[in-house]
């Protein structure tokens, strides 16, 4: 019992300096480290509570609480870490202790049927990470995380075949007895204490402390380009955090089914370069930094030297204008329509264009419309797949001061619904 309470402690100060610090599990410079990913469909895996937590007629008529384990093929033994990704959707509203149990017994699994806490199980498990700059609790938001990492600790991993289960806790806010969420994808970060297998390498261009323009080339020189299997480019800058954990400064990235998406770009062959699309890139307080990852046809993935003091250099300006609070379950359904204000404080006389950034939810494939200052914007279709919206808008639309962004919903069945950080605006000025 004395060992379980401290792992729970420990567990609970890792999350706290977590919380502290975004950059507490990003890879460093230096870094080689080797990825495995669950699952490999294309297809969200959705996990429920148990019938203790859950009283909604769902949990009476289908089997939702019996706990299914699936595997992954992980090789610690030379690790001197392991991190995970976990992207999730944050399911019904104020589902809590969102985790996974590692290698858990047979008693265990038998026994998770039987409490209303994962506190209550002495098993190996890993709390998922949840949104930041939340004013309220953050169970309270509408999430797709796809970007933060927590530790693993060593020894709930074994060389070769790991088991692993789910967990959802009680609702805690707003409870209609249904805790569920999805997982769409795990991605663990096994970090190597040696460079066996690895490709070295660094960013050429751009040089520290220059300029970079909209359609910037990153490039990469490594040490063997035949055993480079790509090159993925990162920037660290202040922007939209498509990745859903509501920080806007930090490197820039996100998955989606796993997939690496929102980065800089992949280069697969020498030359190693990419172009970067940083058209609607905000003005920056912050000088800019890249890096690269360069992975080996043998796997491994090795950090480069990060390149900093960049800073943007166009003949116009781009301005970031979000909501002031986030929205706690932002979502509508049935006929209804839910309005927010989006302030622009700037004069609009520079004015050029805009566009409208939103991560929308429809979970059963609802339909309806996201609207801006009293006008339809777009339709949103049934059985449309897309989630991440970047929407134009004209400069006439817009207005100084109070911006209204709606989301309406025709369905009866889910709501839809908008994701954390909210809604925001990209405004383009001339100089």
């Amino acid at each position: 019992m004395r060992t379980h309470v401290v792992r729970l402690i420990s567990i609970a100060l890792v999350s706290l300096a977590h919380a502290a610090d975004p950059y507490a599990y990003e890879p460093q410079p230096g870094d080689v480290f080797t990825e495995h990913k669950w699952p490999r469909r294309d297809k969200a895996q959705l996990i429920f509570g148990n019938k203790l937590l859950g009283k909604h007629r769902q949990f009476t008529t289908h089997k939702l609480d019996v706990p299914r384990v699936w595997s992954i093929e992980l090789d610690p033994a030379n690790a001197r870490k392991v991190d995970l990704v976990c992207e999730y959707w944050s399911g019904h509203i104020g589902t809590s202790e969102k985790s996974i149990i590692l290698n858990p017994t047979d008693a265990q699994l038998a026994k998770r049927k039987q409490i209303r806490s994962i506190t209550e199980l002495d098993a190996n498990h890993v709390l998922f990470p949840l949104p930041r700059n939340t004013p309220q609790d953050p169970h309270r938001y509408f999430v797709k995380m796809r970007q933060q990492a927590v530790n693993v600790p060593l020894d709930f991993l074994r060389n070769g075949n790991n088991r692993f289960t789910f967990w959802a806790g009680k609702q805690v806010y707003k409870s209609f007895h249904y805790p569920a969420f999805s997982v769409g994808a795990l991605v663990f970060r096994v970090y190597q204490k040696d460079s066996a297998g690895a490709v070295k390498g660094r960013i050429v261009n751009p040089r520290s402390n220059g300029l970079i323009g909209p359609d910037q080339v990153i490039e990469a020189n490594v040490a063997d380009p035949a055993q480079v299997a790509k090159v993925e480019f990162f920037a660290e800058y202040s922007g939209y955090g498509w990745d859903g954990d509501g920080v806007a400064h930090k490197w820039h990235y996100a998955y989606t089914r796993g997939k690496l998406t929102r980065h800089v770009g992949t280069a697969t062959q020498a030359p190693f370069r990419v172009t970067w699309d940083n058209e609607w890139l905000p003005d920056q307080t912050s000088p800019i930094r890249l890096k690269a990852h360069i992975t080996s046809k043998q796997g491994s993935t090795y950090v480069t030297d990060i390149v900093g003091g960049l800073r943007l250099k166009r003949d116009y300006a781009v301005k970031m204008c979000g909501m002031p609070e986030p929205q706690v379950r932002f979502k509508s359904r049935a006929g209804q329509m839910l309005n927010v204000n989006i302030p622009v404080p700037d004069a609009l006389d520079r004015a050029r264009e805009a566009r409208l950034v939103v991560i929308v939810g429809a979970p059963h494939d609802e339909d309806g419309e996201l609207g801006f200052n009293g006008a339809p914007l777009i339709t949103v279709p049934h059985n449309s797949k897309k989630t991440f919206y970047e929407i134009p808008v004209q400069a006439d639309r817009l207005r100084k001061g109070d911006n209204e962004f709606s989301i309406l919903s025709h369905t009866r069945g889910h709501a839809m619904e908008i994701y954390h950080p909210g809604p925001a605006l990209l405004v383009k000025f001339r100089r």
